[in-house]
């Protein structure tokens, strides 16, 4: 391979790995930026996810301690009054949904048995023991009980507070809000995010089918089908927290779906949390273009570049062979161009030049014998 092409492939060749080595690790890191920027917003909405429901089990604590300290409320109940209590709470429990979210509000026996629904003042007198496990607790414990529980109409947030009357409890108040389509509104925010819970139904089940996972999911930020499907869901409701990645309205995301856990403890829930990653893939593939182009431009420079140092090196190079060729086989006129000679092809030019100025000596002086030997042979003729 003439040294010319081996100059020029070297200086490409190098340009090659430079260029590798810039670009490959922008484009890694441009990956990683994007999964990095996805993991801070979705830890980012669990953590908010989490204030928000501590801060609704305040509001309805609050409310509940308020309502259980007014002494005529223990004393309707004390009393049986049913209609009392009636009258003093159901005229305002609009307002109360309006401005706080209630959706229930109801007083309880000591047994558990319904005293009165202010959300519903017409249904009264059945027996909640056995499912409503806050109410049993806090009339068994006589303090209060608060965190998600799930009922036989979903998960709602709910503090009941014990109530006494002389000293002695006589029952408990319940305040439920909401835990559904306005909650993950607010979580959202109106923001790239998305979310949607689902609410495990009362009963054991240990496995979910496809279809159990629409009638599992209760709200959702966006329409369309749930995403989450039953493998997903059972391995949630066991404790795990499942890393996702799907589609909404042709837009990646991608999310975490963790479970939500009642007031004991138990996985009533799936928060499924979800973040576009569509922003940022668009930043993404920015990089790895500007990236790309100046690869393209290092190769293309380096092309120019090697073409040079091809020609000005290779041919200065291949220049003094034919020269030194050409002195070799006899020609010494030929002319050695004058380099500087601070640099190696300097130096080999300066070379090949002594090698012509020895050539010459050494014909001059051949040529000097020659001619006295002439002129010696002439005189012994004489």
């Amino acid at each position: 391979m003439p040294l010319r092409t081996r100059l020029f492939v070297s200086v490409v060749f190098a340009a090659l790995v430079a260029a590798l080595a810039v670009g490959l690790p922008l484009f890694f890191g441009a990956e990683r930026l994007v999964d990095r920027a996805a993991e801070r917003e979705l830890s980012i909405m669990q953590r908010k996810l989490d204030r928000s429901i501590d801060a609704e089990v305040k509001k309805a604590l609050s409310l509940a301690a308020l309502v259980a300290q007014q002494p005529a409320v223990g004393q309707a109940i004390a009393f049986n009054d049913r209609q009392r209590l009636a009258d003093i709470f159901v005229p305002g429990f609009e307002s109360m949904t309006t401005q706080y979210g209630v959706e229930q509000f109801q007083f309880h026996t000591p047994q558990g048995i319904s005293f009165l629904r202010v959300h519903k003042p017409e249904k009264f007198g059945d027996d909640l023991s056995s499912f409503r496990f806050t109410v049993v607790e806090a009339n068994a414990s006589k303090k209060p009980v608060i965190g998600l529980e799930r009922g036989r109409a979903g998960v709602g947030v709910r503090a009941v507070h014990p109530i006494d009357y002389n000293g002695q409890h006589v029952g408990t108040i319940e305040f439920g809000l909401g835990f559904g389509q306005e909650f993950l509104a607010g979580l959202t925010d109106g923001a790239d995010d998305e979310a949607e819970l689902y609410i495990f139904p009362m009963e054991e089940v240990a496995t979910f089918a496809s279809q159990d996972a629409g009638n599992a999911r209760s709200a959702a930020t966006f329409t369309g089908e749930p995403l989450l499907d039953g493998a997903t869901l059972a391995r949630v409701r066991e404790g795990e927290t499942v890393p996702t990645a799907v589609v909404i309205a042709g837009q990646p995301h991608v999310g975490v779906a963790r479970p939500i856990k009642d007031f004991a403890g138990n996985v009533s829930g799936v928060a499924h949390l979800l973040t576009s990653q569509a922003a940022l893939q668009a930043i993404s593939t920015e990089i790895n273009w500007i990236a790309a182009f100046a690869a393209v431009l290092a190769m293309a420079l380096a092309i120019v570049v090697a073409l040079f140092v091809g020609r000005r090196i290779g041919g200065a190079i291949s220049g003094m062979a034919d020269r030194m060729s050409q002195l070799a086989g006899g020609d010494l006129t030929t002319e050695i161009p004058a380099l500087d000679p601070k640099d190696e092809v300097g130096r080999m030019a300066n070379a090949v030049l002594a090698f012509k100025h020895a050539a010459l000596e050494k014909q001059r002086v051949e040529a000097e014998a020659v001619t006295r030997r002439e002129e010696a042979e002439a005189e012994r003729r004489q």
